[in-house]
């Protein structure tokens, strides 16, 4: 078995959030699961807060570099509106969140690769 932690993280000007845990980001994950995460919420005016920042940011873009197609910004509504229709993600506003347990979404429309992990012989 493999210990795969999920980082969620946003930022503006002055600040940063960062959630670093095993919940999926599925109804059931973040609601209803057995999982285990860390909040933080980080001043960006606070030296050992933005260097901190610096080094998430920094660690996603190495993800980012490694591994282009699954590791993504999301940064505009064009990017929401692709995982819309790929089923990764729901608008609640048009379709009831997904009761809790199971996959995401269409895996048919999800042309998203997994990452292959390092394997040690």
């Amino acid at each position: 078995m493999i210990f795969h932690p999920k980082i969620y993280f946003a930022r503006n000007a002055t600040a940063a959030r960062l959630v670093l845990g095993s919940a999926n980001l599925t109804i059931g994950g973040l609601n209803s699961n057995i999982e285990a995460s860390v909040t933080m919420t980080l001043d960006l005016c606070v030296k050992n807060d933005a260097d901190f920042v610096a080094n998430i940011q920094a660690k996603i873009a190495g993800k980012r570099a490694d591994h282009p197609e699954p590791v993504f910004n999301v940064a505009d509504a064009a990017a929401v509106a692709l995982l819309l229709e790929a089923g990764r993600v729901f608008d609640e506003s048009i379709v009831a969140a997904p009761t809790p347990g199971g996959s995401s979404g269409n895996r048919d429309l999800d042309t998203i690769p997994k990452i292959k992990l390092k394997r040690r012989r």
